[in-house]
């Protein structure tokens, strides 16, 4: 059974409302353009975001909170285009902005995963596109020690149980109802391991860092321009004569004439 299937049907009942309007409220002056949702999940973030951009793509691994996410736009009379895919795996489209929020790259099995699913993700901008992500911050995942809840379904009762795994920041949670089970896992990294993706790559500028009372959240822009791009495209390998095309500023028409 795949991890959410259980906790499909109430999965946005059980957010925290205050903290999920805090995070739309800090990533909202960033959006624009044609929007991806990795990660997507029920579709609560592609929805908020929705009514602000030109178009939504929302993705998820689990096709079950897939179904519940389309009801729920549809209930809303929003267009958003979902579709199942491994955040592990490259897209094959590009993005003004792509959001990894609400936990996405925390449930990457490991940090080659984690690196894995953040470079298809930064992949996917369009030259001068934002990625907006949050990782959970370890001190919030050890709040989870011996963690026990009973929320009542259609279903019947669900059990969600979370216990801390040998590092205490890595979390498994559970869910229970009847004979029916699922679980998932979640990983905080440290904040320094993160950052260091990014930090030397000249072609990414950190918009903005904030820190949650459970997460850090980063908005960073690919500052390659579409020249650049083009260039690199057609003439990898000739340096020199990207390095002298990119000197004289050239654009797209004086690369046709020549």
């Amino acid at each position: 059974m795949k991890p959410y299937t259980l906790l499909a049907p109430i999965y946005e009942a059980s957010m925290d409302d205050a903290l999920f309007k805090q995070l739309l409220y800090t990533i909202k002056p960033y959006l624009k353009g044609d929007v991806l949702d990795l990660g997507c999940g029920s579709g609560l973030m592609a929805r908020a975001v929705a009514p602000d951009v030109d178009s939504v793509d929302a993705c998820d691994i689990d096709s079950t909170m897939l179904e519940t996410a389309k009801k729920k736009a549809e209930g809303e009379n929003l267009t958003i285009n979902f579709f199942v895919h491994d955040m592990h795996d490259a897209l094959d489209k590009q993005y003004n902005v792509v959001l990894a929020t609400l936990d996405v790259f925390n449930h990457s099995p490991d940090f080659d995963h984690f690196k894995k699913a953040f470079m298809n993700a930064l992949d996917a901008l369009k030259p001068g596109g934002i990625l907006i992500f949050d990782i959970l911050r370890c001190d919030f995942i050890k709040t989870y020690k011996n963690f026990e809840e009973t929320i009542d379904t259609n279903e019947g009762p669900l059990l969600w149980k979370a216990n801390l795994l040998d590092d205490d920041c890595t979390v498994k949670h559970t869910f229970e109802i009847g004979d029916r089970q699922s679980s998932l896992t979640e990983r905080s990294y440290s904040e320094k391991k993160v950052v260091k993706l990014f930090k030397k790559d000249k072609n990414i500028q950190v918009l903005k860092r904030e820190i949650f009372e459970d997460r850090m959240v980063f908005m960073i822009k690919n500052t390659i321009k579409m020249q650049e791009k083009f260039c690199i495209f057609f003439y990898g390998g000739f340096w020199t004569y990207l390095e002298l095309m990119h000197a004289i500023q050239f654009d797209l028409h004086s690369l046709v004439i020549l």
